[in-house]
């Protein structure tokens, strides 16, 4: 299973992306590396979470064309070829932080939605007299 979010086209170039065997389906035809906006279906981004059975194992393996790398992305979509791997979309807001106006978005995300809120004002008693401690 791998959790993945729907971005704009034209950032699909920075990411891993998700074909799929059936369009609009979950059942996963392949992974690819940053590939050419033009060649894209549907802009499914893989979000680094997934959810993998011991048979994934065999196949991480160091692959010379990616400098000898062991990729994970590489071996899911090698499964996906002979095998059942499915696809989740996520709905929820999804950051990275991988270039630094990511990392900003992110930070503005957080900010705009879970940072805590300011302390309240301490109650006053009376017209000019802070409450006692």
């Amino acid at each position: 299973m791998i959790a993945a979010q729907t971005i704009e086209l034209d950032q699909i170039g920075s990411f891993g992306v998700v074909d799929l065997a059936v369009p609009g389906g979950d059942r996963v035809a392949g992974v690819r590396q940053r590939p050419d906006p033009d060649t894209v279906a549907e802009p499914l981004a893989v979000v680094s979470r997934l959810v993998l059975r011991p048979v994934i194992l065999p196949r991480l393996t160091a692959r010379p064309h990616v400098g000898s790398e062991v990729d994970l992305g590489l071996a899911v979509a090698d499964l996906a070829a002979t095998g059942d791997v499915r696809v989740h979309r996520l709905t929820g807001t999804w950051v990275t932080v991988g270039e630094p106006h990511r990392y900003r978005h992110a930070l503005q995300c957080w900010h705009d939605h879970c940072a805590p809120a300011p302390p309240a004002p301490a109650p006053r008693l009376g017209k000019d007299r802070p409450a006692p401690c």
